[in-house]
């Protein structure tokens, strides 16, 4: 499927601010996309069982880098397919006949720089899951005081969830054709899916830390955190990859906010734990997506890359294999609704809603009436008034085996 940049109504509901400090940063690089503003029509080839894809922005690695960085009575276990092979033109360690030998090769991420700060961010995110979502207590005020300081640490989580833009849509310009940062004043109200870090990221965050600290709905609160991470950790993963293309060492904060900086063999952290433990076979497809976009850096190791065709087959690959992982975290969340009660299902429905409806505009594209169906269910208040069994197979059907 020829991926292309799409434009769709916001399903996440932005909400009340809390100002936290943010770091301030020189401004970001920008990358000059290819020709129609998208990927390379690589998608055009997907077989019928693989589903399927890039431009501007910022640096998230060191501080001193260029810029910043109900129920149903049918089968409900999300459960990945039987057969899920890679596509021809994939990179994979195990079978890469038609990528040229590159430092990937080995099976192991071969980092750029020695330090990579965007590790320290998913140790935070770690932390904050015992503190809050993963915390077997009701969090306590004092637990989302200790979060929120993780969050605001100098070079955090903090001052980079406010700079974040979707690399799927195209940057925002002014009238003379400038690109704008959605880091600057007024931006992110011209466009809130690009500018998704300030526009819609920021006041969930500051929202539900505010009500945590307050004593208001905890365990939902938590929740609503960690999904909006989960979000974000998926998007930066993409983005940095993007904007590798002028700023090598982002191809190293791509793949630590995957995983949290760990190689293949080891236990992955952040948003790569997710997903090897509701699907392992994904997450290893992930794996090879982030190893190939490091083969293409090394391929094209330029100071700024020129061989944007393999960069899009990469970047297909890669975000292909994220977009499943989210769906089935989506799918294996949707599970445990099904037998929750009390604060636990609202937890559930609450995290929903931000990682559902994270999949809207991929779904979009690909399938708009499954779409539609998507997005109907989780802007809905209340699960109740959703038919699981549609919405699973509509998920299934649109996001297949990667």
């Amino acid at each position: 499927m020829k991926r292309q940049f799409i434009s769709l109504r916001s399903v996440v509901p932005v909400v009340c601010s809390l100002p936290l400090w943010v770091a301030c940063q020189e401004d970001d690089p920008v990358v000059t996309p290819t020709a129609d503003t998208g990927v390379a029509d690589a998608g055009d080839t997907v077989s019928s069982d693989v589903s399927d894809v890039a431009t501007a922005a910022d640096t998230d690695n060191n501080a001193d880098s260029t810029g910043d960085d109900t129920g149903s009575d049918t089968e409900t276990d999300p459960v990945e397919p039987v057969v899920c092979e890679p596509l021809a033109t994939d990179y994979s360690v195990a079978s890469n006949d038609t990528w040229p030998a590159c430092a990937s090769d080995e099976g192991s991420y071969v980092p750029f720089e020695a330090t990579i700060s965007t590790i320290a961010r998913i140790d935070a995110y770690e932390t904050m899951a015992t503190l809050l979502w993963d915390n077997p207590a009701v969090p306590t005020a004092v637990d989302f005081l200790a979060a929120r300081e993780l969050y605001a640490t100098d070079e955090g989580l903090g001052s980079r969830v406010p700079r974040r833009e979707d690399e799927h849509y195209p940057p925002v310009t002014d009238e003379t054709g400038t690109v704008l940062l959605c880091r600057d004043e007024g931006v992110p109200a011209l466009d809130p899916l690009r500018c998704v870090g300030p526009a819609q990221m920021v006041p969930i965050i500051n929202d539900a830390f505010v009500n945590g600290i307050n004593g208001v709905d905890p365990v939902v609160n938590a929740a609503r955190l960690d999904a909006t991470f989960v979000w974000f950790m998926y998007l930066s993963t993409y983005k940095e990859s993007v904007t590798c293309t002028d700023v090598r060492k982002d191809c190293d904060s791509s793949w630590a906010y995957y995983n949290g900086g760990t190689q293949p063999a080891e236990a992955a952290r952040g948003l790569g734990r997710l997903v090897d433990t509701v699907a392992p076979v994904t997450h290893d497809r992930v794996t090879d997506g982030v190893l190939a976009i490091r083969c293409w850096r090394d391929l094209d190791s330029a100071d700024v890359a020129t061989d944007l065709a393999l960069r899009d087959q990469a970047l297909l690959q890669l975000d292909t294999a994220l977009l499943h992982g989210m769906a089935q975290l989506v799918l294996a969340r949707m599970t445990e609704l099904e037998t929750a009660t009390g604060v636990d299902r609202d937890a559930d429905w609450a995290w929903l809603q931000i990682v559902g409806s994270a999949l809207v505009r991929e779904a979009t594209d690909r399938d708009p009436a499954a779409a539609a169906i998507i997005e109907n269910a989780f802007s809905s208040l209340s699960p109740d008034s959703v038919d699981l069994t549609v919405l699973r197979d509509a998920i299934l059907s649109t996001f297949p085996c990667p």
